[in-house]
């Protein structure tokens, strides 16, 4: 901080915002994702459910996952010709946002994934055991 203090002459306003609370509050929210890999992670990890968009390559299967496996999610439905519409988009959004049976599933299955993510990477987790055991495979061992 002293040194952002220093460069910018104050506390710059960035830094101001960020110590005011969180920019958006994940509970009251969604994601709209693309379904790359790092994305759907996030999105499990950050409990929030999904309007699942996938292009191409696994993405499509990553958008099932989301939406028939983990319940977290809804995937948008091309017409005819290949275009999501934007009426398409705003139906999703009315389940995944909506205060409805189905958007409250979503939000439940959203945080009990973000519960188990934890679990996992916290010291003795089975992600946190995985990473030791693959350092020590590599032969260095484990330092973490």
């Amino acid at each position: 901080m002293k040194n952002l203090k220093t460069k910018y002459g104050g506390t710059p306003q960035f830094i101001l915002e960020v110590n005011r609370g969180c920019w958006l509050d994940f509970q009251q929210g969604c994601f709209i994702t693309h379904c790359r890999w790092n994305s759907t992670l996030e999105c499990l990890a950050s409990g929030v459910p999904v309007v699942a968009f996938p292009q191409k390559t696994d993405q499509g299967t990553n958008g099932k996952l989301i939406e028939d496996v983990w319940k977290t999610g809804v995937r948008v439905t091309a017409n005819e010709e290949g275009i999501v519409e934007g009426e398409e988009i705003k139906r999703c959004l009315k389940v995944v946002m909506g205060g409805g049976e189905r958007g409250e599933e979503l939000r439940r299955n959203a945080g009990k994934w973000k519960d188990l993510a934890r679990e996992a990477v916290k010291d003795g987790g089975s992600s946190d055991n995985n990473l030791k055991a693959f350092l020590d495979e590599l032969g260095g061992g484990s330092t973490l």
